[in-house]
């Protein structure tokens, strides 16, 4: 979160590798995060982070220097088009991006290929208990058979 990169470690070493952000300062171009608060790696290892102050989800291809983006990235507000505070990051088997919104009580979904606009798929109606509302969500998983948000 502090070092605004992230770091990928073997299993029994004490060296690590920087995998994204590799400006320790931060900021928002293409190579850069700002505070990221979730990391989703595929099974293919394509890393996915939820680059928190920058409000939106970067997606990191193997080895390359420079992330792109694949949810948000409009700055931070209410509307669909936009991300605000998150926490929680999701990337079910069709590659869709699930971000649980802490600042926006919500769950939002990104389909594949579409980065104008999310979609409410939980919350979104305000902070509360009703089952149509959630209060500041944090964590997000999505079961790949039908798509079931926890």
């Amino acid at each position: 979160y502090g070092n605004n990169r992230i770091q990928r470690c073997s299993a029994g070493s004490t060296v690590c590798t920087t995998v994204a952000g590799f400006t320790p300062a931060g900021g928002s171009s293409f190579s850069e995060l700002r505070s990221p608060s979730s990391v989703y790696v595929t099974p293919d290892g394509i890393v996915y982070i939820l680059d928190n102050l920058n409000y939106r989800v970067q997606k990191w291809l193997p080895e390359e220097p420079l992330g792109f983006t694949v949810a948000g990235g409009r700055g931070s507000g209410t509307s669909l088009t936009r991300i605000s505070t998150g926490y929680g990051l999701f990337i079910d088997n069709q590659y869709n991006v699930y971000v649980s919104e802490y600042g926006n009580h919500r769950v939002s979904m990104w389909t594949l290929g579409n980065t104008a606009s999310g979609t409410r798929v939980a919350g979104g109606n305000g902070a509360g208990t009703g089952s149509t509302q959630l209060y500041n969500p944090w964590g997000i998983f999505v079961t790949n058979l039908n798509r079931v948000v926890y």
